[in-house]
């Protein structure tokens, strides 16, 4: 009778097993149908951890499950490599919960990330997230690459005088020091004149010049006016036009590979 009881158990076991596999199999079916249909409302659904975010569209032709007892999910592996992890909710429904290779990544952030070993070889896309989406992280990455927020074009030089008591000259010398040669509207240079107590009393904005690697150029800056017998001193500020804050850091940025653990000691 005990054996007879067991083996009913098996079987029941069996089937439930079975009949959740067809389940993530249609789910997959479906997932894959919403994606060719630009279905936003029913991907979400399914993966509800990855709304918002740009995702490969996947065929779900010849998609092999299997199922995990360890934690009692199922992965989806697909012909190109890509796999999915789906769990079984508490309203017997199913969601795909984790990814490999699902999401889209741009490549120019994931460049940026793995450099500064914030981002490793395997690491599922719901672990890529949070690292993506910590600005906090990025402002880090900022603040260590000055240099690289100027396109690595460094200020050389730049020494102000008093022609007058009403004029203040600076003259600025940027070198480039990146690989790359700039037009005149790539960037262009900020020069601010300082009181005694270091307040900015007036600020002049050059347009920039072509300037090609290696090469340095010049710029000179008048201030005229009463002001003028209270500069103190001055400040010089390259700005980027032509690359916005990730791109400066993926072009030029320097990157030891400890950044992200540096950065994770400091919280």
């Amino acid at each position: 009778m005990k054996k007879l009881l067991l083996f009913g158990l098996m079987t029941v076991a069996l089937v439930s097993c079975q009949s959740d596999m067809s389940k993530v199999e249609k789910l997959v079916k479906e997932f894959s149908e919403a994606q060719k249909t630009d279905a936003q409302e029913k991907i979400s659904e399914l993966y509800p951890d990855a709304a918002g975010l740009g995702l490969r569209i996947i065929d779900a032709k010849d998609a092999q499950v299997s199922f995990n007892e360890a934690d009692s999910t199922y992965l989806v592996t697909l012909t190109d490599g890509t796999t999915m992890d789906v769990e079984k909710q508490t309203d017997d429904t199913f969601v795909i919960t984790d990814s490999h290779n699902l999401v889209d990544w741009d490549e120019v952030w994931m460049n940026v990330f793995q450099s500064s070993g914030a981002i490793k070889n395997g690491m599922s896309d719901m672990t890529i997230k949070p690292i993506v989406y910590d600005d906090n992280f990025l402002n880090y990455l900022i603040a260590q690459n000055p240099k690289a927020m100027q396109g690595n074009l460094v200020v050389a030089a730049a020494v102000g005088e008093h022609i007058y008591d009403t004029d203040y000259h600076v003259n600025v010398d940027i070198r480039n020091e990146s690989s790359y040669n700039y037009g005149h509207k790539d960037y262009s240079i900020e020069i601010a004149v300082l009181d005694f107590n270091g307040n900015v009393m007036k600020t002049e904005v050059c347009d920039g010049y072509d300037i090609r690697s290696g090469e340095t150029d010049n710029f000179i800056a008048s201030f005229n006016g009463e002001y003028c017998r209270n500069i103190a001193s001055h400040k010089v500020t390259v700005i980027m036009r032509a690359f916005d804050d990730i791109n400066k850091l993926n072009n030029f940025g320097e990157f030891t590979g400890d950044e992200y653990k540096n950065y994770l000691s400091t919280k």
